[in-house]
């Protein structure tokens, strides 16, 4: 279903990026969160968010679903601007999985993904079919339909996280804004999850409904602390520090060391997996923070300049858990 604050991919915005910010500056108080951050977001694309604590990953995507308004600059949704849109209109262009997944009723977990299907109806309208059939495959699909008639209260918290997914994926918009959509989860579902979302954007379409998305992928623009799962599923990345984008590409070219120690204050080396192919990013403690020195730097690994190297026990990914 689409409404008049719709576009098609077959419209006049087809060819325009799925998310635009332009100029883009955000504080709070007196401190600047976002410096005039300009970025653009190819429809079909797999952007991680990337910095350390603070760098304004969480007001970015905060920004661009409406939620916080720019103190300057522009945000585009497939080429409209998004203070012009309606509620509902913003609602059928861009879903949100937030960090933060409480929810403030009781509510079974079916009654939460259907929500997701609400902009797709008017006011009044029941639910029909396909929305039915859109909540099925977003509880199929997030590993959740074993658990759709519990209450959400019941759940751990990584359930919890995918059962918002779940709603997120019902909403069937074409742009999809995850904020850490893996930090409560184990291993297992990390890569399931995230394997999911890849898929939305490079696989044979949308399928939760009728929609902009009905003949092309998904956009995602995901926060994502944990560098070697954002260098592994996603296909560019954009790194921010104080405010500003830093650097910002496919992650072999924005996973320089020496990029990443002035972003987030640690030297790094950058191998390579040998399964997947993709950089692993890993952390170098400085002398007498509890490295152990004489360890050798695996064969091809890039590293800072004087930066120590530890031995492989205690070297740590650059994955922590932030509040922006």
């Amino acid at each position: 279903m689409t409404g008049p604050g719709d576009a098609s991919a077959d419209g006049p915005a087809a060819d325009q990026p799925a998310l635009e910010l332009d100029d883009v500056t955000v504080r709070y108080g007196d401190r600047t969160v976002l410096d005039e951050v300009s970025l653009s977001v190819r429809r079909g694309e797999f952007l991680a968010l990337i910095g350390p604590n603070g760098a304004g990953k969480t007001t970015l995507l905060r920004t661009a679903n409406g939620l916080v308004t720019p103190d300057a600059g522009t945000v585009r949704l497939n080429g409209t601007d998004g203070s012009r849109l309606s509620v509902r209109e913003r609602a059928r262009r861009v879903a949100t999985v937030p960090q933060e997944t409480s929810v403030g009723f009781d509510f079974p977990v079916r009654d939460l993904v259907a929500m997701g299907r609400t902009a797709h109806r008017s006011r009044f309208s029941r639910a029909d079919e396909s929305d039915r059939a859109a909540v099925r495959r977003a509880l199929d699909r997030t590993d959740t339909a074993a658990f759709a008639d519990r209450p959400v209260g019941s759940l751990s918290g990584g359930e919890r996280q995918r059962v918002v997914l779940a709603r997120a994926l019902a909403q069937a918009a074409p742009l999809l804004l995850l904020d850490e959509p893996t930090a409560s989860l184990d291993i297992n579902h990390q890569v399931r999850v995230l394997g999911l979302v890849r898929g939305l954007v490079h696989g044979a379409g949308d399928e939760e409904g009728s929609g902009p998305t009905a003949t092309a992928g998904r956009t995602v623009v995901a926060a994502i602390h944990d560098l070697d799962l954002a260098a592994r599923f996603c296909d560019r990345v954009a790194l921010l520090a104080d405010g500003h984008i830093r650097a910002m590409g496919p992650p072999e070219t924005v996973f320089d060391p020496g990029q990443l120690e002035r972003a987030y204050g640690v030297g790094t080396i950058v191998t390579e997996n040998a399964a997947t192919g993709s950089p692993v990013v890993t952390a170098v403690p400085e002398t007498g923070d509890a490295a152990v020195p004489g360890a050798d730097i695996p064969e091809g690994a890039e590293r800072v300049a004087g930066a120590d190297a530890t031995d492989g026990s205690d070297r740590q990914p650059l994955a922590k858990s932030d509040d922006d």
